[in-house]
């Protein structure tokens, strides 16, 4: 069962580092679709990166410094992502009977 917490982890980081990654590769070529938005009430969208069709009358907020920010975040996430694993691994391993909810000698 841990396995599929560390497992689980490892895939949200993943996927969050990587989604940070291409918000920042895609602005300079889709500048008005990659973003954080202001929608039109004045709210501010959920969505932060590749929007295939903005909302209506919203705004982008953070223009080109999503770029920098995007790979300096995705970068982070990526690395906290690898640390976390490798450590849930390497407390997995030194009691793998334990973990998988066996005693020695059974």
């Amino acid at each position: 069962m841990a396995g599929f917490f560390v497992f689980f982890a490892l895939l949200a980081g993943y996927w969050v580092a990587a989604s940070l990654f291409i918000a920042a590769m895609v602005k300079p070529f889709a500048p008005d679709r990659v973003g954080h938005f202001r929608l039109p009430g004045g709210g501010m969208s959920l969505h932060l990166g590749f929007i295939a069709r903005p909302p209506a009358g919203s705004a982008e907020r953070l223009g080109f410094r999503i770029v920098p920010l995007g790979l300096l975040a995705g970068g982070l996430v990526y690395g906290v992502t690898v640390r976390l694993v490798r450590e849930a691994v390497r407390r997995l391993r030194r009691r793998p009977f334990a973990a998988a909810g066996r005693r020695r000698g059974a």
